[in-house]
């Protein structure tokens, strides 16, 4: 899950023009203040507005979809329906 976050990161930064600048600011996060991704996206959202923009519209529509294996489940976890395993 996290690759798949970061590849949504690193298209983000490149549509904006900003992927050097995001790789150095990470490189040098000790100097800014940076331990976590949310920090560098926190960071840059304030340094480049059109990332700031960018990045609130695609994290809202950004999901992940898990596909879990139904027999490895079902010898595990008592259910009745494949159904019930669904969380909206």
């Amino acid at each position: 899950m996290k690759n798949t976050y970061f590849r949504k990161l690193s298209n983000l930064f490149r549509q904006v023009g900003i992927r050097d600048a995001a790789r150095k600011m990470w490189g040098e996060r000790k100097n800014h203040g940076i331990r976590t991704m949310d920090d560098l996206t926190r960071t840059l959202s304030e340094q480049y507005p059109a990332f700031a923009d960018l990045h609130a519209r695609e994290m809202a529509r950004f999901r992940i979809h898990l596909v879990l294996r139904y027999r490895y489940l079902q010898s595990r976890f008592p259910f009745q329906n494949p159904s019930d395993l669904y969380c909206a």
